[in-house]
C-alpha cells in the first residue's frame, strides 16, 4: 500500500496525542516524513505542532539500517526546528526516561549511564 500524506500522518499523531495525553512517547522518525527533503523541516515541525515528542533513533555516526534508503537528517536542522517549537532535542537511551529511572523493575545491569532525568550521561 501506499505511505501516509503528511496530512494522513498528522492526524495520526494528533489523535494518539489526544488519546494517550501528554504522558505518552509518540515517536515519528524525521526520515521517513512524506515529501522531498527540502520540505521536510516544514514537515518536522508540523509534526512536532501535532504532538510528537520523539523522533526516534536519529544517529549522526550510523545510517538508518531499517530504511537505509532514507538517510538520517542533519543533526542540526532537526535540532533547529525542534527548538523553534520550545522542546531540544537530546540523547536518549533506548528507553524511555521513565522506565530508565526505576532500573530494578525495567533494566538490567544499566550501570551509572544515566543522569537524574534518565538521559544519556
Amino acid at each position: 500500500h501506499a505511505p501516509p500524506s503528511l496530512a494522513e500522518l498528522l492526524w495520526s499523531v494528533a489523535v494518539a496525542r489526544l488519546i494517550f495525553g501528554s504522558d505518552m512517547s509518540i515517536q515519528a522518525p524525521p526520515n521517513l516524513s512524506p515529501g522531498e527533503a527540502d520540505a521536510r523541516p516544514a514537515a518536522w515541525r508540523a509534526l512536532l505542532d501535532a504532538g510528537i515528542n520523539d523522533w526516534g533513533g536519529v544517529s549522526p555516526l550510523t545510517r538508518d539500517w531499517v530504511n537505509p534508503e532514507k538517510p538520517w537528517p542533519g543533526i542540526q536542522a532537526l535540532a533547529e526546528v525542534t527548538a523553534e517549537t520550545g522542546a531540544a532535542l537530546v540523547p536518549r537511551l533506548t528507553v524511555y526516561p521513565p522506565y530508565a529511572l526505576q532500573p530494578e523493575t525495567w533494566l538490567d545491569g544499566s550501570g551509572g549511564v544515566l543522569s537524574m532525568a534518565g538521559m544519556v550521561r
